[in-house]
């Protein structure tokens, strides 16, 4: 089984868009996937939990069933930073917990499972947790969402840097257009990041305002 972690050069980078094309494109190989959303805040109470909607776009897009609390099970409803939030509802993210939740999505037995981080890479979770630690545990490979705008490079190769220190493998980049206009010289930063990034660009998703209802996994290409 694989696992990939979607992670992004910072908030609103793309990330859930980037979600979406790649369970869209393993499903396209007839792989049987699953995703998770481990931590996540901004959400909405449905009557009986907390939900999420990047978390519930994902569970649209994988071709296995689960409960949502298997796919969220950290879910709060302030949209700040995911430890503040934990901490204000009196809940410790420790990494033994998210790696039961993590391993009894394994024993679905999915051929991929393609997590959706939150804010940028080096996201805390609590006062002695990070979420590169979850992500090294559970073997995943990172995904990385480059949110196309300005700023973007820097925070692109920094984030990359970051990645390569916490010793875990990056399949490669996805840009993301995360508004109407695309940003200025769209194209030649494009070419800037592929000539200075490390890892592979694995594809380009442009903006629509209606992405949830489209088929995005034609866009990306993910090695065998």
């Amino acid at each position: 089984m694989k696992a990939y972690f979607i992670t992004g050069t910072d908030t609103d980078s793309g990330k859930t868009v980037v979600t979406q094309a790649v369970l869209q494109h393993l499903a396209d190989k007839g792989l049987k996937t699953l995703a998770m959303k481990p931590v996540a805040s901004g959400c909405d109470w449905d009557g009986t939990r907390w939900i999420n909607a990047d978390a519930t776009n994902a569970r649209r897009h994988m071709t296995l069933d689960c409960d949502y609390g298997l796919t969220n099970p950290f879910a709060f409803e302030p949209a700040i930073a995911p430890h503040i939030a934990a901490q204000e509802a009196d809940v410790s993210l420790s990494l033994e917990d998210m790696l039961q939740h993590f391993e009894r999505l394994v024993a679905l037995n999915p051929d991929v499972i393609v997590v959706e981080g939150a804010g940028g890479w080096l996201l805390p979770l609590s006062d002695q947790l990070m979420m590169p630690e979850f992500v090294k545990a559970i073997n995943a490979e990172v995904i990385l969402t480059v949110g196309m705008k300005l700023g973007c490079l820097n925070h692109a190769m920094l984030t990359e840097q970051a990645i390569f220190s916490s010793s875990v493998p990056i399949t490669g980049w996805i840009t993301n257009q995360p508004s109407v206009e695309p940003m200025a010289r769209s194209e030649q930063n494009l070419d800037t990041l592929k000539q200075r990034m490390a890892s592979s660009h694995l594809g380009s998703i442009s903006f629509d305002a209606n992405w949830q209802n489209l088929a995005l996994g034609h866009l990306i290409n993910l090695p065998d």
